[in-house]
């Protein structure tokens, strides 16, 4: 016999209005720790710091360069993750500098797009970095029945 999480939870009580109006909960924020550590391995912070570097040019830029391709990578992870209610968008917000990632690596992305006919390439971190722009902030996020994050808050 499984014992679920409720019946093992006996600390648990109403949630007071600053919890419900957090962003997300901590399925969200475990999910974005390891989003974290997994930008880290492959190599996000590096590649930001290029990206974001004064010298960059992102008209000049390329889907094949690899701090391009890491951000691409990491971002249209979040986006693909948020567009299925698995992560929190608003946390997502609060967390990274999405809109400023795109505006960066989104030139190379949509070139990549014509030049592999490939017209979803990059579609969720572009969508997610549109909402940024729009000041899409929802109360509260729709989210899966079971769960419900990428470079680092460069600036807001």
């Amino acid at each position: 016999m499984s014992i679920g999480k409720a019946e093992l939870d006996t600390t648990s009580s109403p949630a007071t209005a600053e919890e419900e109006q957090m962003a997300g909960d901590r399925d969200d924020a475990l999910l974005m720790v390891e989003l974290a550590k997994w930008g880290a391995m492959i190599g996000l912070p590096d590649a930001s710091r290029k990206v974001f570097a004064d010298d960059f040019d992102p008209e000049a830029a390329s889907g094949q360069d690899s701090e391009v391709q890491v951000l691409l990578f990491f971002n249209e992870t979040v986006g693909t993750l948020v567009k299925n209610g698995l992560l929190n968008r608003e946390l997502v917000y609060d967390w990274l500098w999405v809109s400023g990632s795109w505006e960066r690596v989104g030139p190379a992305a949509k070139r990549d797009r014509e030049k592999f006919g490939v017209p979803m390439l990059s579609e969720n971190f572009e969508a997610l970095a549109e909402g940024q722009t729009l000041g899409e902030r929802p109360a509260q996020a729709v989210r899966s029945s079971s769960s419900t994050a990428a470079s680092t808050n460069h600036a807001k």
